[in-house]
């Protein structure tokens, strides 16, 4: 057995470009990830939350240009209840458990892996959406990358990584990636009456600047015994708030910063089915936006200065240990431990006179048990339990809004427990395979949600978790280099959180239902050495159970029931290469009472890549050929239209 860090799931569907076809066993009940590799997106100026919608069953949501607030659903479960994860940890924090995937830089990830149906124990074995997986750079081999990129509306990235031996048993790899863009496209201003066409101009985005500079660092010592790893992840992002169409702020904007070092320990006992793997992750995150009431025209002035600030430092350390057994005799299992603490506080600003005094605390001890058997050679069984518990504490404090409010102080208690029961089906190596799997999951509500920090947001100190249940069959088949895949799926979030908004003020309450059921089907074929075709279909029902009967069997917002993507590269004389994707969506609706239609949407995109050397590759690509910029009457955050984008990629 290899350490556990240098493990590779036989498993993973590999969604690489020109490596699209995956290799048996297709399905498990350990549940089977996709895995997208960095040849997938590299030199494509796609993003995060892009990417992942090329997937079925996800879909995207995005508030502007590069940086801008972007979020993901997976089978009609909102973002909320995504666990987003980096190398295994979870990124959202105590404030709010949305990751802007918009905030994380492509060019440093080695690879991303999406678990939709059923949650290994690795992640907590807990997740009401499934679990993203995104995995930084680490070289096993000596060698560097250097990336430079440059497009419309004067955007640009520039990445380097690098990879090398100090001797025999010290390794490390270091990767450091920039971007920026004025984000200063055009867009059609409806001046605020979305149904009257006489006020409408065409106007530039203004003060939508971004700039990020990020980094993942690693050292890794091996020892005969055991292997000592030290990895330093850090991003420091700022840019404008540009706010809404018919409202652009002017210098309104954004900093955020935060630093992530992490001790991990892993034995090295080959000879052993025991591995042991223990760590030590904490991550220290601070954010600020700033405004001007007067050239902004936000908000109300709190004290005697015009300039206003608010903001949060969120501090994690979080121990793990996990236990891992893996027999000759086709079984094994493992078993992960998690405690930490998190708290959660205001920024200091001496640039204003407001008071922010306030503190929540937010401490737990978590444990998942994971087995695994295989009786016989076409069946295979998994088991998976969770439970957690937690301790909030809020010791009081002051928020000033227009008047000076006091916070409560308490304590309270929480826990709650989730399980996942999965079945295989087929030889290992057969080419046709099936799984079916059941799971009970639940979400803690966030510090802010239950205390509320914000303004104009009350607190709901009766707030209890979100649970659901998601149930997946599914069978796959690999035939002649094509792979055929369908899953039907299930999804249902009772006691979701849902925000209330009266006389001015909003307060979260527990009365959100919903339940989506589909189906998604796949197809990868590379019918020659020179063409490969990728089809991604998802069918559903999302729909809002809610008691309100406004709302009560209406589509779930932003959900469409249909949406196809389908991808195809060709590989040229004279090394090049041609990729060409389509994405099409049916209608759907901006809001819960389903008054808010959207019309089908389509968008194209097209790419060519040149070899040059065996070591440089330039592609220019040009997404949304048709030019629209995903504008619908009902959005006030206008995003891009047709982009350009050119990059060189040179391995050293």
């Amino acid at each position: 057995v290899a350490p556990l860090w240098a493990q590779v799931d036989s498993n993973t569907q590999d969604l690489g470009i020109m490596r699209l076809v995956q290799k048996a066993p297709l399905l498990s009940a350990q549940g089977t990830p996709t895995t997208i590799k960095s040849e997938a997106w590299q030199g494509q100026g796609m993003s995060i939350a892009d990417l992942l919608a090329t997937l079925p069953g996800i879909q995207s949501r995005r508030m502007g240009g590069m940086g801008s607030l972007q979020s993901i659903s997976v089978r009609g479960v909102t973002g909320n209840k995504v666990l987003i994860c980096l190398d295994g940890v979870p990124l959202g924090n105590g404030a709010n458990s949305t990751v802007n995937l918009g905030a994380i830089d492509l060019n440093q990830l080695e690879s991303i892996e999406v678990w939709k149906g059923q949650v290994p124990a690795r992640f907590g074995g807990n997740a009401l959406g499934g679990v993203i997986n995104l995995v930084s750079k680490r070289g096993l081999k000596k060698q560097a990358n250097l990336l430079l990129g440059y497009g419309s509306h004067h955007t640009g990235e520039a990445a380097l990584s690098a990879f090398g031996e100090l001797r025999d048993s010290v390794q490390w790899h270091s990767s450091l990636a920039w971007r920026f863009s004025d984000n200063d496209y055009d867009f059609l201003d409806r001046n605020g009456t979305e149904y009257n066409l006489d006020d409408d101009r065409w106007v530039k985005r203004r003060n939508a600047q971004y700039n990020e500079l990020s980094g993942t660092h690693g050292w890794s010592w091996l020892k005969p015994s055991h292997t000592w790893r030290l990895m330093f992840s850090h991003a420091q992002e700022q840019g404008g708030s540009p706010g809404r169409e018919d409202h652009q702020t002017k210098v309104s904007g954004f900093k955020q910063q935060w630093i992530q070092p992490r001790v991990q320990w892993l034995s090295n006992n080959f000879e052993s089915p025991w591995q042991h793997e223990a760590e030590i992750n904490t991550r220290i995150e601070k954010n600020i936006l700033h405004w001007s009431n007067r050239l902004d025209a936000l908000g109300y002035s709190y004290g005697s200065m015009e300039y206003q600030e608010s903001g949060s430092v969120d501090l994690r350390i979080e121990p793990s240990y996990r236990l891992v057994y893996q027999s000759q005799d086709h079984w094994g299992g493992e078993w992960h431990l998690l405690a930490g603490h998190e708290r959660l506080s205001p920024r200091q600003y001496p640039e204003t006179d407001a008071q922010w005094k306030w503190d929540l605390d937010r401490s737990f001890a978590r444990s998942a048990w994971e087995a695994f058997v295989d009786p016989l050679s076409w069946l295979s069984l998994n088991g998976i339990y969770h439970i957690g518990a937690f301790r909030e504490h809020n010791p009081g404090g002051i928020l000033q809004t227009t008047y000076i409010d006091t916070m409560q102080a308490r304590t309270d208690y929480l826990w709650h427990q989730s399980a996942q029961a999965a079945m295989g089906f087929g030889a290992k190596n057969s080419p046709l395979r099936a799984n079916i799997s059941i799971g009970r999951h639940f979400r803690i509500p966030d510090l802010t949600e239950r205390y509320s920090t914000h303004l104009g947001i009350l607190p709901n100190y009766d707030l209890n978790p979100e649970t659901g249940w998601n149930f997946e069959a599914a069978t796959a088949a690999h035939i002649h280099n094509t792979t055929l895949r369908a899953t039907a799926f299930r999804t249902e979030v009772n006691n979701g959180i849902v925000y209330v908004y009266a006389a001015g003020f909003a307060k979260p309450h527990n009365m959100g239902l919903n339940r989506t059921w589909g189906l998604e089907l796949s197809l990868d074929s590379k019918p020659t050495s020179f063409a490969q075709f990728v089809l991604h279909g998802t069918w559903q029902d999302p729909r809002n159970l809610s008691a309100p009967k406004h709302y009560h069997n209406k589509l779930t917002p932003n959900e469409p029931k249909f949406s196809l993507s389908a991808e195809s590269y060709f590989k040229l004389p004279w090394n090049l290469e041609l990729n060409y994707r389509a994405e099409w969506k049916s209608t759907l609706y901006h809001d819960q009472a389903n008054l808010m239609e959207i019309p089908p949407q389509d968008n194209h995109h097209l790419g060519v890549s040149w070899d040059i050397f065996t070591t440089a590759r330039i592609s220019l690509n040009a997404t949304n050929l048709r030019g629209g910029d995903y504008q619908h009457i009902h959005s006030a955050y206008p995003t891009p239209g047709r982009e350009i984008h050119l990059t060189w990629n040179q391995k050293i």
